[in-house]
Order: C-alpha cells, then structure tokens, then sequence
C-alpha cells in the first residue's frame, strides 16, 4: 500500500505460520508502505505492517452456531437485536485464540408470541386461541387472580393487559382501557329537621326530589348519579303563654320542659301545658314525628297567686304539682307551693275532661255484644289465645267461629281500651280452617310503649330471620319487613294516633304486641 493506492497480491494461502508471496511483474515493492490482511467478502480489515519488518499478523477465524430465542435475539457482539428468524454475521473484534477477529455466521430462530388483543365493549379477548394466558391490572403490573382464562370482562374503571405464553415463551400485550358509564340509583330517604345528602356537599331542609353525584362512588370506579326522595320532618316548636300557662300545640307529640337558667329539665312536667312557679327563662324539649326538637326558651316576667286553665287526657288526669290524680271530669284546684313572684303559692284551677270508655261486654248465645253504644267508638275484636286481631271484624257484635277467648279492643276520643276476654265454648266449629296455636318468643323487648311514633324491637335473642308485621286497629297492614338473625329493628308508625299490633313472627315462634301511638 503506497498513499491511496494498493494492489492486490495473492489470496491467503494459510491462517497461521510463516508465508511467502511473489510481487507481480511490475510491481516496485520499494513503492509501498503497509501489507495488509483483508476479507473481500465481508469489507472487513484484518490485520497489517509496515513493509521491511517482521510482524506478526493475526488471522480471523470463522464459525456457525444456531441459535433460538423468545421474541428477540441480541448478538454476541450486542451489537445488534434481531427480531425475525434467519442468517445473520457477527464479528467479535480479537476475540479467537490467536489474536484475531471471531466472525460468526449465526443460524436464528426467533419464537414470536402473537399478544394482539381485541376489545369488546367491558370486555377484552387475546387473539391467539392456543396459548396460556394471565390478565394484569396495568396500574399495579399486578395479576388479577383467577382471571387466566382467553378472554376477560372487568367490573371497574381501569387499564388492562394479558400476558400470553406459548411455546415456552411469554409476551405482554398492549394496555387497554375499560370505562364505565356512570352508574344511577333511586333511593327514598327521611330526616329529621335536616338532611345531608350522600356526598356531603349539600344540605337540605325541605322534602322534595333532589339528585347527588358521588365521585367515582360506583362499583365499577365510575359516577354514581343518585335521586333522593326526600322527606323531612319536622317538630312543631311554637309556644304560647297566657294566664300563667305555656302550651305547645305540637298534635301527636310528646313533652319534657326546660328550665333554660338552670340548664335542667323541670320535674314532672310531660304535658302539653306547663305552668312556670317562679320567674325565668323555660323551653319545651318536644318529641314528634319521630324526631325531637327544643323550642326558644320564652322569658316569664312575672307571676300571679292565680290562674285557670282547661286540660283532657285518658283514663285519668295528675295535677300540675303531681300530686293529685283525677279520674272523672270536673273543675278541680291545684297548689303549687312557692309558685307566685313573691315566693307564695299559686292556686290553679283545671277544668278536667276524662275520656274513658265503655269496656263491658257480654256473650249472648255464642255472640259477644260490646255495651257502648255511642256512634264515635270504633270496633276490633282480637283473639285472646293467639294474641292477635280477628281479621275483618269491626262490628259492634262479634260470633266466634273457632272455641276460644275473644276481647274487643275499643277506640274513642282518641283513647284506646278492651274489654275482658270472654270464654266461647263451640261444639262444633264453623269452619275447616287449621288454627296454629301460637308458640311465644321469649325475650323480645318492644319500646316505647306508647310511643310518638318510633317503635325499638329488641331481637338479640332471637336466632333466626323474623317477619316484623305492623297491622292498624282497622286490620290493615301498615307495613312490613324482615329482621335477620338477632338483628334489632326500629319502627316508624308515622302520625296517626291510635292502636297498633306489631306482630313478629320466625318460623318457630310468633308474638303480637299492642303499642299506641300517641
């Protein structure tokens, strides 16, 4: 080699050992520099020296290997990566045993794994039918466990992608995403006084329909859209004061007055009326409609010795200072001691109303006949033995068709009462009807009796699903639901006063409880 010009002498005629070549004809070796080792066939230089010394030139030496790989093959070299089956060379500098070049010619076999997947709504299916295959959750790299089979349906919000083994090797497909719509609910809902609604970002103080979106609150990850029927209720807290006397007129309520100044409820004060012994601040706590509210606390000025007031109750009526009781209806007086500004008593007159009812009755040939006549008492008759009401039968007479003990309950001005049981003896009965005689829960607590409208049933003791059955002095069933195994339950009679027969009833065993609501 001289400059840029070159010639070529003859092929290689060994790979080791001392050798010898004749210049061609012509050719002046004085003219030239460099001899070199140079493979043609690959454009590769080998090796080389300078003319007029001795050196030693290492020889490259050549091999083929057959080589198989999943998915993707890097070379010796690592110079390239090959992702196809093939022939492919190689060349690893100085790397054989005397110094030289190794050049590789490599038979590749690259085994592909098909990791295409297709999409179908919440659904997702590998394309490859003949492989094994492990769903991943993307966010997590993750495997979902138990989702190995070719295609997957997801149930939330999210990106995923299935790991396909074939053939000894594994491949990931791509990352899919599953959305889902967002997801709407109808619920009917009551509150007290307020309400806040499912997400916490509103409150609403007046019924009516009103929509709440939760925020990814669906199962599937998505929106929950929920329409809220609302019903809200509310405690009457108007009070008024006259003659000595504040009154609420909350219907259908329960009462407990308040003594604002000293922060303590006032003794014996559960009526709708209340009349203050000294000067002061005081308030009613009233129970209605299932809720409970606090009216203002009123500023009572001043007091008189006297005062006159007109008040009704069932049954029987306990004075002002709680120590009388009247069971007829008439004026009466009351003194509440220390009761006037100047620390002397007050003096009160009550004109008293005593509702009471006509409970007697008698058996007339197999026939009860219920005494009170008066067009204003409404009629039910119940089953002594079983404890529970005779369906259908609010007339004033009553035929039993089956032996047994029967009562009528009576309802009046509001009051509710029954009569004594009356034994009825029938040859023979009436009906083919089986009675089941009833089997008593024990351990069953009902409360409060009576109540403003909230019934708690306490069912601890009871192991087994219950049916709670809520049935009105008509006969009508009011409501109805299912209690799990010692699972309590709490029931809302609403507004209607009068009598109700709650009856809870398992498979093994069946009870009646009479509550009024008040």
């Amino acid at each position: 080699m001289a400059g840029n010009t070159n010639i070529e002498v003859a092929k290689l005629s060994s790979f080791s050992g001392a050798q010898t070549y004749v210049v061609p004809s012509g050719v002046k070796i004085g003219d030239y520099d460099f001899v070199t080792i140079h493979c043609k066939r690959f454009n590769s230089f080998w090796d080389g020296g300078p003319l007029g010394t001795q050196s030693c030139i290492n020889i490259a030496s050549y091999d083929t290997i057959s080589k198989t790989a999943c998915l993707r093959y890097l070379s010796p070299s690592k110079k390239y990566t090959w992702t196809k089956s093939g022939a492919y060379m190689d060349t690893l500098r100085r790397a054989n045993a005397r110094g030289g070049d190794s050049i590789l010619s490599i038979n590749l076999t690259v085994k592909a794994v098909d990791n295409g997947i297709v999409k179908n709504n919440q659904t997702l299916m590998a394309t490859d039918s003949t492989a094994r295959y492990q769903w991943i959750e993307c966010a997590t790299q993750k495997p979902i466990v138990g989702d190995t089979n070719r295609s997957f349906t997801s149930t939330k919000n999210g990106f995923y992608a299935v790991v396909v083994t074939k053939n000894g090797c594994s491949d990931t497909s791509k990352c899919e995403s599953i959305t889902f719509g967002a997801s709407t609910s109808n619920i009917t809902d009551t509150s007290c006084h307020r309400y806040r609604s499912p997400s916490g970002k509103y409150v609403w103080d007046t019924s009516g329909i009103y929509t709440d979106t939760i925020q990814n609150g669906a199962a599937s990850g998505s929106d929950s859209i929920i329409s809220i029927m609302l019903t809200i209720k509310t405690v009457d807290t108007a009070i008024a004061y006259a003659n000595l006397v504040m009154s609420s007129s909350a219907q259908n309520a329960a009462f407990e007055w308040y003594d604002c100044d000293l922060k303590t409820l006032v003794p014996n004060s559960t009526r709708n009326t209340f009349v203050p012994n000294k000067v002061g601040n005081f308030a009613a706590v009233i129970s209605q409609n299932g809720c409970v509210d606090t009216t203002t606390c009123y500023e009572v000025k001043s007091i008189t010795n006297d005062t006159t007031f007109t008040d009704s109750m069932c049954f029987s009526y306990t004075s002002p200072s709680g120590r009388l009781e009247w069971t007829t209806s008439g004026t009466y007086n009351d003194t509440i001691k220390g009761g006037n500004i100047a620390g002397g008593d007050s003096i009160l007159t009550i004109n008293v109303i005593i509702h009471t009812i006509d409970t007697g009755s008698v058996d007339s040939n197999g026939t009860i006949i219920a005494k009170s006549a008066s067009g204003s008492v409404f009629f039910h008759w119940y089953d002594c033995d079983n404890d529970s009401l005779v369906p259908n039968e609010f007339g004033r007479r009553y035929t039993p068709k089956i032996s047994g003990n029967y009562a009528v309950i009576l309802l009046d001005n509001d009051c509710v009462d029954t009569s004594k049981c009356h034994r009825i003896i029938i040859s023979k009965d009436t009906t083919n009807s089986v009675i089941a005689t009833e089997v008593k829960f024990s351990g069953i607590e009902v409360f409060p009796n009576p109540t403003s409208g909230i019934v708690y049933i306490n069912l601890e003791q009871i192991q087994e699903e219950s049916l709670i059955t809520v049935i009105n002095i008509s006969g009508e069933v009011v409501s109805s639901q299912k209690s799990q195994e010692g699972q309590n339950a709490v029931i809302n009679l609403g507004e209607v006063r009068g009598l109700y027969f709650i009856q809870v009833e398992s498979q093994s065993a069946k009870k009646t409880f009479k509550v009024i609501n008040r």
